[in-house]
């Protein structure tokens, strides 16, 4: 049992280090037909079968309702071979099994920032961050949001300073230990015209 609820929660968090984001998660999905198919999706992902985890995972939740992770999940699949709206769809249905898993809404404004929407991005990303989720959950919705802040296409969503504070803030709760983070605070530091720190954190 433990084995596969720590595969699903490291997949919808990338890593062993988002595990606290919903302890919810151990209570539901443990019909042992879904729970199979999640395990055969995490296989099939690994192997680079991501039309057959997607398959597996919507198995997965026609036989337990319950198991938000494995709907969310394949909408991060459909983010991967942009199927945005399909994606969106999943994340949705998601947050309706589970209002308190961040990640999905996490996801929905990443996407929505792919189409362009940036204005639902940000509205979402604000929401979550407002809610004061719990450490890496927060550190993720403050990168994104930084990570608008300092390169969105539309100048009007542009705020250099606000993009340092939240990459800043995301990196010190993940204990400077997220590349990507510090890859963002770089991008921030380069809109404020601060070039020294944005070389200093590109390094």
């Amino acid at each position: 049992m433990k084995t596969w609820l720590f595969l699903l929660l490291f997949l919808a968090f990338g890593s062993a280090h988002r595990l606290e984001a919903s302890d919810r998660v151990i209570q539901v999905g443990n019909l042992p037909g879904a729970v199979a198919a999640c395990n055969q999706a995490f296989k099939q992902v690994k192997n680079g079968d991501l039309d057959g985890a997607i398959q597996s995972y919507t198995t997965a939740f026609k036989v337990d309702p319950r198991m938000y992770v494995a709907i969310s999940q394949r909408g991060a699949l459909y983010m991967q071979q942009r199927k945005w709206e399909l994606a969106i769809a999943d994340f949705n249905t998601a947050l309706k099994v589970s209002p308190s898993f961040f990640l999905s809404a996490i996801k929905r404004a990443e996407v929505n920032q792919a189409l362009g929407r940036y204005g639902r991005a940000l509205a979402e990303l604000t929401h979550i961050i407002n809610l004061r989720p719990r450490y890496h959950t927060d550190a993720l919705a403050r990168s994104d949001r930084a990570w608008l802040y300092a390169t969105c296409p539309d100048p009007a969503f542009r705020n250099g300073k606000q993009a340092v504070a939240d990459a800043t803030a995301a990196c010190k709760i993940d204990s400077w230990d997220n590349w990507s983070y510090i890859d963002t605070l770089a991008a921030a530091y380069a809109e404020t015209g601060d070039f020294k720190n944005a070389i200093k954190f590109e390094d």
